[in-house]
């Protein structure tokens, strides 16, 4: 998914309800330069093509520890239909696998691409 000047316009327009949040917001923002590319996991900003996919450092490491070790992890209470976003990716392993298989990333996809 990719952010338009449009997008980030309409974002950069709702106001803050409280005062620290703008300050949080600050920490959070992603650099904009038309090309910002997320990752297919979660949608934090990518940092490259990793395994065969676009994705963050996160997603990444996740991936690569859980093939390299060969984890298997405890099956999903909710279903196996959570939401794997930035700010909840931790919370089910197993769905966040599940997930980064579904978008296409595989250990023969390994390349070592980053973006600026």
């Amino acid at each position: 998914m990719i952010l338009t000047d449009k997008d980030l316009q309409l974002l950069s327009s709702i106001p803050s309800s409280v005062p620290d949040q703008e300050k949080r917001e600050n920490d959070l923002k992603i650099e904009f330069d038309g090309t910002t590319v997320l990752c297919r996991v979660c949608g934090d900003k990518a940092s490259g093509f990793h395994y065969g996919v676009h994705s963050c450092e996160g997603c990444k490491g996740f991936f690569r520890r859980s093939i390299q070790q060969k984890i298997q992890y405890r099956p999903c209470t909710k279903n196996q239909q959570c939401s794997i976003l930035r700010i909840n990716r931790n919370r089910c392993q197993y769905c966040r696998l599940k997930k980064c298989i579904a978008v296409g990333m595989s250990r023969d996809g390994k390349s070592h691409f980053y973006l600026s």
